[in-house]
């Protein structure tokens, strides 16, 4: 699978919640390879029927997962650190 630099998981999506906790990811479960449908309700394989959530409801929803389930926040715009 190929590297997508709009996808951020564990420490650099926490620290990216203050500068972007309003900006729209899908959430991408890479243990199963997999998106989250809208409202948590199941998975997609297909980028065009998954949730787009807020970062910060995206981490809401997501940060008690063990890392075994390699949860990533994949960015529908690109994002800049400094922004």
């Amino acid at each position: 699978m190929t590297r997508n630099p709009n996808r951020v998981a564990g420490p650099a999506a926490v620290k990216l919640l203050d500068s972007h906790g309003t900006s729209a990811v899908m959430i991408y479960s890479g243990d199963r390879r997999l998106y989250w449908r809208p409202r948590a309700h199941g998975y997609t394989e297909d980028p065009e029927e998954a949730g787009v959530y807020s970062l910060a409801k995206a981490y809401e929803l997501t940060k008690r997962f063990h890392p075994e389930f390699r949860i990533a926040y994949q960015f529908l715009e690109p994002i800049t650190a400094e922004a």
